[in-house]
């Protein structure tokens, strides 16, 4: 009875000890590769919320820009000696001189009174 306790016990203790192994492993998340549920991505510049106006405070200095004007022409948050601020460029070269009603001719003329039928 003792020799069949003696090859139990190790058959036993390794058992217990690959299985608590197994839960330490399953249950541990501390060195998990995946992306914090709860960290904060950075805000999107481009968001017209984030916008706060020229020379106000912006979320982080980014070389993107946004709201984009013809060529050279839209809003990216540079750093200031107070912090990262809006900066714009006003590009209108792309937009035409004049509106599509400034062609128009301007008839001031009265309406011509329609005929009676007499």
């Amino acid at each position: 009875m003792q020799t069949i306790a003696l090859r139990v016990l190790p058959v036993v203790t390794l058992a217990a000890l690959l299985g608590s192994a197994l839960v330490q492993c399953s249950s541990d998340l501390s060195n998990s590769t995946a992306p914090d549920a709860t960290a904060d991505a950075p805000a999107d510049l481009c968001d017209l919320n984030a916008y706060s106006g020229v020379g106000k405070p912006c979320p982080y200095v980014s070389p993107k820009v946004c709201f984009k004007q013809c060529t050279i022409g839209g809003c990216k948050c540079v750093s200031s000696a107070s912090g990262p601020v809006w900066t714009c460029v006003t590009d209108l070269s792309c937009l035409p001189d004049s509106g599509p009603l400034d062609d128009a001719p301007s008839d001031t003329a009265s309406p011509v009174d329609a005929p009676s039928d007499g």
